[in-house]
């Protein structure tokens, strides 16, 4: 109970269904990465885990604008979606590791040579 306490205090947004979520976007990353080694999948999962409770606002906050832009052009009364931040917290675990990974291959590929 101490240790929930403590990290509860650091942001109000820590919440326990942010933190779920976060591990749920970070075990979903984690399952799909194929041919990776133990410490890489360890780094990868860290990494996506604090991105997922750190990013849980922000991503909440830029799938709400997106939705109520889409549903405002369809619909000629204004909406306001709200996107709860546990949501935000699984899209950011796994799109901030997937991004990461993305570059990452691009600067593997051009210093190594490959074309494909």
């Amino acid at each position: 109970m101490e240790v929930e306490h403590v990290v509860v205090t650091l942001n109000p947004e820590f919440t326990p269904a942010v933190m779920i979520c976060s591990l749920m976007g970070t075990t979903l990353y984690i399952i799909t990465e194929e041919n990776t080694n133990p410490l890489r999948k360890l780094v990868t999962a860290i990494i996506s885990f604090l991105c997922g409770v750190y990013g849980a606002a922000d991503a909440a906050g830029a799938i709400s604008a997106t939705f109520s832009a889409l549903i405002t052009q369809f619909i000629t009364a204004g909406y306001d979606i709200q996107i709860s931040t546990a949501i935000g917290a699984m899209v950011a675990s796994v799109t901030s590791v997937s991004l990461l990974s993305g570059i990452l291959s691009i600067i593997r590929k051009k210093t190594t040579g490959d074309k494909g």
